[in-house]
């Protein structure tokens, strides 16, 4: 495998994020607005959280990371659509295990 230098940032999409994947919005609507919400209820703006997928001991594993307020959850399953499922119905059931993350600079792993 080569890996290749990049010399210029890729820019961003310009498209707004309503355009971005329906079918994915329409099946995880809590999902979607979970990762798409720029703004909570009261108006104050929000950071955009992220998903990391791995390989885990167990399967597939998802850290879903709401960066705006420090807190990581994680789910498991055998393949990506069991992650989405699990992401989905954690979130609609308000059910997540959510932790605090860990701050920058004191992250576990290899060194």
């Amino acid at each position: 495998m080569a890996l290749r230098k990049r010399d210029v940032a890729v820019k961003g999409s310009e498209r707004p994020l309503g355009e971005i994947d329906p079918v994915f919005r329409k099946s995880c609507p809590y999902l979607w607005e979970f990762m798409s919400g720029t703004t909570y209820e009261d108006g104050s703006e929000r950071k955009l959280p992220s998903i990391t997928i791995f390989v885990g001991p167990d399967g597939l594993q998802a850290c879903l990371n709401d960066r705006d307020q420090g807190l990581v959850a994680f789910v498991t399953a055998t393949g990506l659509a069991g992650l989405w499922t699990a992401l989905e119905q954690g979130l609609r059931e308000d059910r997540l295990d959510w932790r605090r993350a860990s701050p920058p600079g004191q992250r576990k792993g290899r060194k």
